[in-house]
């Protein structure tokens, strides 16, 4: 009877300790194998998932699926197919996949003043474009600033980057906006690197400087109704198979599920710029064309940047990546 309960006891130890030892494990096999990989034709991105102890590799069409191994030193391999993962195309934003909902008192796509979170942002850079306005937000330096991606307020049509003092329009060109509805000017952004074998990039985030009158609602972000808001505070992590909000110019306010918050994943900005991110949070399909620069939370808190995505998934940057190198707070 002994020796059994030694046994159970032991079991017990050995099932405790597996999950941890076993992540720990499995993130050391995709870190070791993860460069390999990426480089395989067609793969998008890879992932851990440690409650099924795979390594998920993410491929452009099915077709690519035999050119990944099935194991890596003796880790399951599991694929998806993604399609081609886009920095989401400001300009490909489309007037009708927004429909306003009854009592709705702000259009998404219309002019606000003051501004606020989720509604239709361009940068002068590329003016036919509408991205999304994240969140308003304070500065180190005591300003007020419109934050929102790269690539939606720092970049042009080729994805070069522009001149800090380039106007930053509400709405965006796509929306109708113009230097007439000017809300500031391109403060500061991160860079990203077109290299899409170092995976140095972290962030697709810039900063735009608001003129005084256009803000007075810091973290507030335009609701599901489009009737009022929700308060944006704080930041958390992105933990693994919990809900995530976004509010978005063309999907307005929508959830996913996330599925890591540590992938590594190739973006397509043009037919010739491809960029490598890595610590990146990775979701179930919550975004459209038009919906780069949403501000996404867990309970209010903000976890990061909605900026890229395809059919099937969607790619967030994360809260701590963007807030100290812009020299912000939410």
């Amino acid at each position: 009877m002994k020796v059994v309960l030694v046994l159970l006891a032991i079991l017990l130890l050995f099932l405790a300790a597996g999950p941890a030892s076993g992540a720990a494990v499995l993130k050391q096999v995709r870190e070791k194998h993860e460069k390999k990989l990426l480089e395989t034709e067609g793969v998008t991105g890879v992932y851990d998932d440690p409650v099924a102890d795979e390594i998920v590799v993410m491929v452009e069409r099915a077709e690519h699926t035999r050119k990944v191994p099935e194991k890596v030193d003796g880790i399951r391999v599991r694929v998806i197919v993604t399609g081609k993962i886009m920095a989401l195309d400001t300009a490909a934003a489309t007037p009708e996949a927004v429909s306003l909902p009854r009592k709705a008192v702000y259009s998404r796509t219309g002019e606000n003043r003051p501004v606020f979170g989720g509604i239709s942002l361009g940068g002068a850079g590329i003016p036919g474009s509408s991205g999304t306005l994240g969140l308003v937000v304070r500065g180190s330096d005591g300003n007020t600033y419109a934050l929102s991606n790269a690539h939606v307020l720092a970049m042009d049509t080729e994805a070069n980057f522009v001149s800090k003092g380039t106007e930053a329009w509400q709405p965006g060109g796509f929306d109708g906006g113009s230097s007439d509805t000017s809300i500031g000017t391109l403060a500061d952004y991160i860079d990203i690197d077109f290299d899409d074998t170092t995976g140095k990039n972290k962030a697709d985030a810039a900063i735009a400087l608001l003129d005084e009158g256009t803000y007075d609602r810091l973290g507030r972000v335009l609701n599901m109704r489009n009737n009022g808001f929700y308060t944006v505070s704080g930041t958390t992590p992105a933990r693994p198979w919990r809900l995530v909000r976004k509010s978005g110019r063309t999907s307005g306010v929508s959830y996913g599920l996330v599925l890591s918050s540590s992938a590594s994943v190739r973006v397509q900005y043009t037919t010739e710029k491809v960029a490598l991110f890595t610590d990146q949070i990775l979701t179930t399909v919550m975004s459209q064309p038009g919906d780069s620069g949403s501000p996404v939370d867990m309970n209010g808190k903000f976890a990061g940047l909605l900026f890229a995505g395809s059919d099937t998934i969607t790619v967030v940057c994360k809260a701590e990546h963007i807030l100290g190198p812009l020299g912000i707070t939410v």
